[in-house]
C-alpha cells in the first residue's frame, strides 16, 4: 500500500510538472500599461518579411531605427493613454473591446487596433492610422495600415516623474500664435521637467545608455554634466515646440541667463543621476528668474 500511495503521489507530481513546463507566462496588455513602440510595419513590409523569413517571429523583431528606443504607448488604470512615435505625440481615452484595444484621441477618429499576436515578450497590434501623421507611419498608395510590435517598458514608482503622464507633454501641443514671455517660460519648464523625469526613469531601470533623440532637448547630455549648445548648433526640434523662432529665442535665452550660474556638481560615476540632479538645479533657477517682457 505505501508503494502505490508513493506511485500516486509521484504521478500527481509528474503531471503537475508537465502541465507547468508546458504554459509559457505571455505579455498581458491589460495588466502591463506602458511599452515601448519597438517596430512598425507596412502591410507591403508585412509581407516581404513574412516571405523572406518565413521562419521568423515578426511579433518579436526589433527595429534598428531611433524610434525604436523612445516610442511608447502608455495604459493608465484610469482609462487615459499616451502615445509617442517619433515625434509625433496624441493622448485621449482607451477601452478593450472583444480582441480589440480602441484609442480615443483628444482630437480625431477612434483608432482600432486588432491584438494579432502575444508572445512571451512581445505585443502586435495592427490598425488604421490613417488620422495620425508620423513619420514612421508613411501612407503610400492610400495604404494607412501598419503593424505595431510592443515591448514592456519601463514603470516609474514616482508618479510625478512619469515621463509618458499628459501632465510633463504640455510642451508637445504646439502653440497656435505667439506666446507670452509668461507663457515661454511655462512652455519651456514643461520640457526641462520632462527631460529630467525621462533621464530619472532611465536612472531606475538601472540603464546605461539611453537614445536622447526622443526627448527634444537643447543640450548635450554627456557623462560628465549637461552642456547648452550655442543657439545655432540647437536641434531644430527643440525650436520647433514653440511657436515660431522668435519664441525659441527667448526661451533660450532665459535658459542662457540661468546657465551660466555656479552649479555644485555631485561626486557620481551615475552620468544619469548627474545629468537629472543638473536639469532640476535649472529648473530652479529658471522658476526664480525675474522675467521681462522684450520690447515690441
Amino acid at each position: 500500500m505505501k508503494f502505490i500511495k508513493t506511485y500516486i503521489l509521484l504521478m500527481f507530481g509528474m503531471i503537475f510538472l508537465f502541465l507547468g513546463c508546458g504554459e509559457k507566462s505571455q505579455v498581458d496588455i491589460k495588466n502591463l500599461g506602458d511599452f515601448n513602440i519597438v517596430n512598425v510595419m507596412s502591410e507591403d513590409k508585412y509581407a516581404e518579411l513574412q516571405s523572406n523569413y518565413k521562419d521568423l517571429n515578426l511579433t518579436d523583431a526589433v527595429s534598428e531605427d531611433d524610434y525604436s528606443f523612445y516610442s511608447y504607448i502608455s495604459l493608465r488604470p484610469n482609462r487615459t493613454y499616451t502615445f509617442l512615435l517619433g515625434n509625433q505625440y496624441m493622448f485621449g481615452t482607451y477601452e478593450f473591446k472583444n480582441d480589440e484595444l480602441i484609442l480615443s484621441p483628444n482630437e480625431g477618429e477612434n483608432i482600432h487596433l486588432k491584438i494579432k499576436d502575444v508572445t512571451e515578450q512581445s505585443i502586435q497590434l495592427h490598425g488604421d492610422f490613417k488620422d495620425f501623421k508620423s513619420d514612421f507611419l508613411v501612407i503610400v498608395d492610400g495604404k494607412s495600415t501598419f503593424y505595431l510590435n510592443l515591448r514592456s517598458e519601463i514603470s516609474v514608482d514616482n508618479v510625478a516623474y512619469d515621463y509618458r503622464s499628459t501632465e510633463l507633454n504640455k510642451w508637445r501641443i504646439k502653440p497656435t500664435a505667439p506666446e507670452s514671455v509668461y507663457e515661454i517660460k511655462e512652455r519651456l519648464l514643461n520640457n526641462l521637467n520632462y527631460i529630467a523625469s525621462y533621464m530619472y526613469a532611465n536612472q531606475m531601470a538601472q540603464k546605461e545608455v539611453i537614445n536622447v533623440k526622443g526627448i527634444r532637448s537643447p543640450f548635450l547630455h554627456a557623462a560628465n554634466g549637461v552642456f547648452l549648445y550655442e543657439w545655432k548648433e540647437v536641434d531644430n526640434y527643440w525650436k520647433l515646440i514653440f511657436y515660431d523662432e522668435k519664441d525659441a529665442k527667448q526661451a533660450y535665452k532665459m535658459l542662457k541667463l540661468n546657465f551660466d550660474r555656479h552649479y555644485d556638481v555631485p561626486q557620481t560615476n551615475d552620468w544619469l543621476y548627474l545629468n537629472e540632479y543638473l536639469i532640476r538645479e535649472l529648473i530652479k533657477n529658471v522658476e526664480t528668474s525675474i522675467v521681462v517682457e522684450p520690447e515690441k
